[in-house]
Order: structure tokens, then C-alpha cells, then sequence
């Protein structure tokens, strides 16, 4: 098995690779007016519009 190792904060994670579609370089985050805290905005990826979560934060 290949699993994909990140860190978020202090904690450790890993995932299966068959979970992971891609990974990114950090992109420019727009933000939101009246969000909630763990959003941290939207981005374009590859000419999608994704929203932006902020796993730290929850």
C-alpha cells in the first residue's frame, strides 16, 4: 500500500494514494465576507472554482 503522509498542525495524517487526486502548490486564496471560521475562501483550480477548507481550524 501507498499512502500519501501530511502533517496539519502538530498531528500526522496519511491516506491511501487511490484517495488522493492531486496535489497542489498553494494557490491565491480569495476570501469571503461573513464566512465561517474554518473557510478559508475559493480558489481557481484548473479553471474550477473550488472552495478552500481550513482542516487546522476544526
Amino acid at each position: 500500500m501507498q499512502v500519501v503522509i501530511f502533517n496539519i498542525g502538530k498531528e500526522r495524517f496519511a491516506l491511501e494514494t487511490r484517495l488522493v487526486h492531486g496535489i497542489e502548490k498553494m494557490m491565491n486564496i480569495t476570501s469571503v465576507p461573513k464566512s465561517p471560521y474554518y473557510f478559508s475562501g475559493l480558489a481557481n483550480l484548473r479553471g474550477n472554482i473550488i472552495s478552500v477548507i481550513d482542516l487546522k481550524s476544526i
